[in-house]
């Protein structure tokens, strides 16, 4: 079975770029990119691991009690409103290389949270992966067990959409505006309401090849510089599969 991959939107953001950027624009907007720079420096630096080139603009609040990855390239828009991100003690938050986190989103890892290279979070999200109280009336200043929330590669969240505890949603994926998701969701759809469900597919064009040595079809997409990425999902191509991985090589 051919399984579709999402359109690699990676911008080359190198040493080199990064070089060409500061002798070919003026002054100020040097300086407005290191200012960026500096502060994602100074907001991130409790935090576990940090990338390069992480940019942050505008105020951000950060809690570290566990372990906080934040991969290449990220960056933080919180001009409008704080972004916080809080990882209690023993609990893991990674972001990945890429990602796009708007301004007022929420971040809480009771446990483990994931968010998958490329995503884009919008204005005001909650993804958490505890409820916090039981709902029953003689429990509820009791913490319920927490289950890991995963975002795969190239999901975009719409504005004040939340994400609550042991869900899943599939590489590519779009959650309309002011959705709640509940469960767990398949690559490559559009999810939208109270709580989330399928309201669509996404479509991809792109040509097949095959990764050396594996008899698994995957999808080959040129992104929008010079690079070709290869997506392999493993060995289950289904796509009731929720449990596959993907990896991405330079060619």
């Amino acid at each position: 079975m051919e399984w579709q991959a999402p359109r690699p939107v990676r911008r080359d953001d190198t040493f080199s770029s990064k070089l060409t950027f500061v002798l070919r624009e003026s002054p100020s907007s040097t300086l407005w990119l290191l200012r960026r720079l500096l502060a994602a420096k100074l907001a991130l630096r409790k935090a576990t691991s940090v990338g390069q080139y992480v940019k942050l603009s505008g105020r951000m609040r950060v809690v570290n009690d566990g372990k906080l990855t934040v991969g290449n390239r990220v960056l933080f828009h919180a001009q409008v409103a704080t972004t916080e991100l809080v990882v209690m003690k023993g609990a893991e938050l990674r972001i990945g290389d890429g990602s796009f986190l708007n301004y007022g989103a929420e971040i809480c890892a009771y446990q483990y949270i994931e968010i998958g290279e490329e995503c884009r979070i919008g204005t005001h999200c909650i993804i958490m992966d505890n409820d916090f109280h039981h709902v029953e009336l003689d429990r509820r200043d009791e913490v319920p067990p927490s289950v890991p929330v995963v975002l795969e590669p190239y999901v975009w969240l719409g504005n004040r959409v939340t994400v609550l505890k042991g869900v899943r949603i599939g590489y590519g994926s779009v959650v309309a505006a002011g959705s709640v998701v509940t469960k767990s969701l398949p690559p490559m759809c559009i999810a939208g309401g109270v709580p989330a469900r399928i309201i669509g597919r996404i479509e991809e064009t792109s040509r097949v090849v095959r990764l050396p040595g594996s008899d698994n079809s995957v999808k080959r997409t040129k992104s929008s510089v010079h690079d070709d990425y290869i997506y392999d999902a493993g060995n289950d191509l289904g796509p009731a599969s929720m449990d596959r991985s993907v990896r991405r090589v330079r060619r």
